[in-house]
């Protein structure tokens, strides 16, 4: 209830953020605007929960926050270095793939559509198995 609460009140600054920023210069606020900044709260609070790997990777959690591992990953990124890291260390740290393409590639859903309109963690491997890049891709 309390990570209810957090999310509710970063998604009522953002709001009102967006409303003072189009008060200040005096921008006609749309319908379409607000539905964009309204409709998927998610995308606000990426970048605000600190990454966990026991969270990332328990899928129970997972379904309890959907969102979860979208509002990790940009910790993740800022402080784990995952190139050069070993496909083994990947695993220890983000869990099972969620999907793989034969041993070049591993993706990690990032949000609960899975496939589709989902945003993922695509981690490509370089020939003797270490992380090439890793960046956020929209599938």
């Amino acid at each position: 209830m309390n990570r209810e609460r957090t999310r509710l009140s970063i998604c009522l600054e953002a709001l009102l953020v967006v409303l003072l920023l189009v008060a200040a210069v005096r921008i006609p606020l749309s319908r379409k605007v607000i539905r964009h900044v309204l409709a998927r709260p998610a995308r606000m609070l990426t970048d605000h929960t600190r990454f966990n790997s026991v969270e990332w990777k328990n899928s129970s959690i997972v379904h309890k926050s959907p969102y979860i591992r979208k509002q990790m990953v940009g910790d993740l990124m800022e402080h784990y270095h995952l190139a050069g890291m070993n496909r083994t260390g990947v695993i220890n740290l983000l869990g099972k793939p969620d999907d793989t393409y034969e041993s070049a590639s591993c993706w990690y859903f990032l949000n609960p559509d899975g496939w589709g309109d989902a945003d993922i963690l695509d981690i490509h491997f370089d020939a003797s198995g270490n992380v090439k890049t890793a960046k956020i891709s929209n599938n």
